[in-house]
């Protein structure tokens, strides 16, 4: 049986676009896509529900209700879910986190606040079932979520934890690996020094800094190894990335954003 599958990606960007196309490529299923850009984070956890709704409407309009909806995890779902609900059905919902804010690393401009990581929650509690794409990232919101709910001044939710957590399981994000070479084939690589594959963005969340001082620390004991920088660079002063490139000089194989 084939269903058609809303998969609504407030972000559609970097590794969220590379998850959306190629679930979509992949999967067996008919999964129509409504989608923003992937930019302004902020703005989309806030208002991104009211323009993925008007998107929603037109999607049903033309080809009919979803069986199911698979929802991103950077916008406020319950806010969409009520501006869809004549037009939607009552499919079941699925939640997919590729982070969240109760341990998404603050920048060194900002201050802690409960407003995103209560906007995980909401959307956990309105979905049918919450995936997550590590184990790491699930225990670590199931870690998180206590503390947020206890700072509530009344009518605390921390009743709900349990029924909600037992929605929640872990999905890896799928991989393509079609244009990776088999080991087996061409040079016997045996010879060659370990590379060591930075393919993340040249952000604060990825936690550059302990990343390249820990290699910087291995390059002093003598450690044979290369080091390709490859990620997208969104910073106009990458220091971490500039400073790593000098200190582990000629072992950078690569420097700059591969797409």
């Amino acid at each position: 049986m084939t269903l058609r599958v809303l998969l609504v990606e407030p972000f559609h960007g970097g590794s969220h676009a590379s998850w959306a196309e190629g679930l979509a490529a992949n999967s067996r299923h008919e999964v129509v896509t409504v989608s923003l850009p992937g930019t302004s984070w902020r703005w989309r956890m806030r208002g991104a529900s009211v323009s993925l709704a008007a998107a929603t409407h037109d999607v049903v309009a033309s080809g009919g209700p979803p069986d199911m909806v698979l929802a991103s995890g950077m916008f406020d779902l319950p806010a969409w879910l009520g501006l869809t609900r004549r037009i939607l059905g009552d499919p079941p919902v699925v939640l997919y986190l590729h982070e969240n804010q109760l341990g998404y690393p603050l920048s060194p401009n900002q201050k802690a606040d409960d407003e995103f990581p209560l906007a995980n929650w909401r959307s956990m509690v309105a979905a049918d079932e919450v995936w997550c794409n590590s184990r790491f990232q699930l225990d670590e919101l199931l870690g998180g979520l206590p503390a947020l709910l206890d700072r509530s001044p009344d009518e605390s939710h921390a009743h709900m934890l349990g029924e909600v957590s037992g929605r929640c399981s872990v999905v890896p994000v799928g991989v393509d690996l079609a244009d990776v070479p088999d080991p087996g084939d061409g040079d016997d690589p045996a010879g060659d020094p370990p590379l060591v594959l930075w393919n993340h963005r040249w952000d604060h969340d990825k936690n550059p800094a302990v990343v390249f001082r820990t290699l910087a620390r291995l390059a002093d004991e003598g450690l044979g190894f290369e080091v390709a920088i490859a990620g997208e660079n969104v910073r106009t002063d990458p220091r971490e990335m500039v400073e790593a490139r000098s200190t582990l000089g000629d072992r950078v194989v690569q420097f700059g954003h591969l797409p």
